[in-house]
């Protein structure tokens, strides 16, 4: 009997903390914001600039010094594909850096004057890209188009080189391995997939730190630990009781909150028709070992090795 019974009061206490948690929660305007809109306008923000994955016809600007048929045509393919478009042709490289400063475009193309010479007599041409850093998803597609655009002239110069050769002998020189490249998980490459994940387990972690850390702040300042648990001082000294009470009513507050920016924040701004959720799994048991270090924290933070004593 003597068990139940302290299995009642134990329940009892679970519930009562719990209750008074919500109660703390919701009478402070702060802890409200840290709680519910830090964590719903937040991921907002974050997924905005991260979107749209992949660029499309980001602009650029050519020096073609070679000013051959050859110079051309490669500046003509880099135009062709989808990920760069040329705006201007530059007469040197100022004029360029003039038109890259006023972010007219993101990347430069500078194709030397031997360029065409060098090719010709079989030797190697180095052509130069130049790419402002500052939005990396442009350097990501200024990349792919010029490695694409490179090989691609460059498997035309070896079959022009191989003359009367059969089209499997032309295949088996240009492309002697072919390949097959499949993205499982992220099939954009894209910056988002790849950093939100992290992010939006971290978002709810500060959200849910800052807020118990502002709680437990606001008892202190204004000395009002001694009415917090009003009548029952003996849970005091009942460290169990107060991380199941706070876990539960934290747990229960962030149900929402992980539902929304594990699956809805996703779904969004992603919107892969075949989701993936393996990185939903993970960041939920991230999150759920976050909650419980941070909850147990916070009974620390709240409890005091003596009950203080109010002066009226």
């Amino acid at each position: 009997m003597k068990l139940f019974h302290s299995i009642k009061i134990g329940l009892s206490d679970i519930y009562y903390i719990w209750r008074r948690e919500y109660r703390a929660v919701f009478h402070d305007l702060g802890i409200v914001l840290f709680f519910f809109a830090l964590p719903f306008a937040y991921p907002i923000v974050y997924a905005a600039v991260y979107n749209p994955e992949v660029v499309r016809e980001v602009p650029m600007v050519v020096v073609d010094n070679a000013r051959t048929p050859l110079s051309r045509e490669l500046a003509r393919e880099m135009d062709a594909t989808p990920n760069a478009h040329i705006v201007s042709y530059c007469a040197d490289m100022d004029e360029a850096k003039h038109m890259m400063y006023e972010k007219h475009c993101y990347g430069i193309l500078f194709i030397p004057e031997d360029f065409s010479r060098k090719i010709e007599r079989g030797e190697q041409s180095v052509v130069s890209f130049y790419s402002d850093m500052s939005i990396l998803l442009n350097y990501k597609g200024f990349l792919i188009a010029l490695t694409d655009v490179t090989m691609n002239l460059g498997g035309k110069l070896q079959t022009q080189a191989l003359g009367g050769a059969t089209q499997e002998q032309i295949n088996v020189a240009t492309q002697p391995i072919p390949y097959s490249s499949i993205n499982l998980y992220n099939p954009e490459s894209g910056l988002a997939s790849f950093l939100l994940p992290a992010i939006l387990v971290l978002i709810l972690q500060q959200s849910l730190i800052l807020g118990i850390g502002m709680m437990a702040g606001g008892i202190y300042e204004h000395r009002q630990l001694h009415l917090f648990y009003s009548g029952r001082e003996h849970m005091h000294n009942n460290v169990l009781h107060l991380v199941i009470g706070k876990s539960l009513c934290y747990f229960s507050l962030y149900i929402l909150c992980t539902a929304y920016i594990l699956h809805f924040i996703p779904w969004l701004f992603i919107c892969n028709p075949n989701p993936d959720r393996s990185y939903c799994r993970i960041c939920g048991s991230v999150l759920s070992w976050n909650l419980r270090f941070l909850t147990g924290s916070s009974s620390f933070l709240v409890r005091p090795a003596k009950l203080p004593t109010c002066k009226v």
